[in-house]
């Protein structure tokens, strides 16, 4: 119990020792140096939240001669008190740094769901979407219409991410002159997504169709083989056996190969749906996102004072007789 002890670990195993043997192990305990408390035991709380804690100090404060040495158990007692002190001027530093840092965290989850952000938000999410499933096709080819909008999606993605990073982070007025600058690179690079969005989807829905139609044939194909192999084997058209075993088997794998081509032909439809249509849907919502940023009565930059310059106006007339 009285030391001297070999650092924080040493005392905490062997002031629990003594506080469980004097006090109960319900109790929690504390060392107090200079005005600073470090914990080292919780206490166990009862129903109401209350509990107990032992608090141990070091007293060096005895009447010494100040020029007399301490001693070797006063020099190891005010060792261990300067290493206690460092210890726990080290781990309040490390709470105030965490504590800080779950501030910092929470301020920013909270800003991703203020209404002010929401519309960047779920624009930045439709440019991931769209670039990273572009991106993950790369290897089965893409053309040329899918690689500029790639390109304008990439351009997005990046003008887009860099604005709502700021806003995240609590810098709002940055983001809003990062929006202002990037106005106009960030309507061509929306403007190189919509020829790919438009022919592209609709060759895509072509062929899917036209997918859906082989797969369907070859599902029947593959019904009528096999109906036709036991039919085959059960003698019904009278042949030979060994001619029986030939045409049954011969049915067979006709049939495979037919279901062979129908499972080819569906997972293909699921990888034009996650890798070809879902990028092109995305590109109508980030269309209407823009349109509806630029169209805010706030909005200062380059795109929407000139589109503010426009007026349409609807009146009736009359022919003259």
């Amino acid at each position: 119990m009285w030391g001297p002890f070999r650092g924080p670990s040493d005392a905490a195993q062997r002031l629990s020792g003594f506080a469980n043997v004097h006090v109960g192990p319900e109790v929690g305990i504390c060392w107090a140096s200079r005005g600073m408390l470090v914990p080292i035991r919780r206490p166990q709380y009862d129903p109401n939240g209350y509990g107990s804690v032992m608090i141990v100090q070091f007293d060096d404060s005895s009447p010494v001669h100040p020029g007399a040495p301490l001693g070797f158990f006063g020099s190891i007692g005010r060792a261990f008190s300067d290493a206690m002190e460092r210890y726990g001027e080290a781990e309040l530093q490390n709470a105030q740094m965490q504590r800080a840092q779950a501030q910092m965290i929470s301020n920013a989850l909270g800003r991703v769901w203020e209404k002010k952000n929401r519309s960047d938000g779920v624009g930045v999410l439709l440019d991931v979407l769209a670039v990273g499933l572009t991106v993950a096709a790369l290897g089965t080819g893409i053309g040329a219409l899918a690689f500029v909008g790639l390109m304008g999606g990439c351009a997005l993605l990046s003008m887009d991410g860099y604005a709502y990073a700021a806003e995240i982070a609590g810098y709002d007025e940055y983001a809003e002159s990062v929006k202002r600058v990037t106005a106009g690179p960030r309507l061509i690079a929306t403007a190189m997504t919509l020829p790919d969005a438009a022919w592209g989807g609709y060759k895509v829905v072509r062929e899917m169709v036209e997918l859906k139609s082989l797969r369907a044939a070859s599902m029947v194909t593959a019904g009528r083989a096999q109906a036709q192999a036991a039919r085959v084997a059960r003698g019904a058209d009278g042949l030979a056996e060994a001619q029986r075993l030939s045409y049954a088997r011969r049915y067979a794998e006709i049939g495979e190969h037919a279901r062979a081509r129908a499972a080819s032909k569906a997972a293909r439809l699921r990888s034009m749906w996650v890798h070809e249509v879902t990028p092109r849907a995305t590109v109508p919502g980030s269309v209407y996102l823009l349109l509806d940023d630029e169209l805010k009565p706030d909005n200062q930059d380059m795109v929407a004072r000139y589109m503010r310059q426009y007026a349409f106006h609807v009146t009736a007339v009359k022919r003259r007789p």
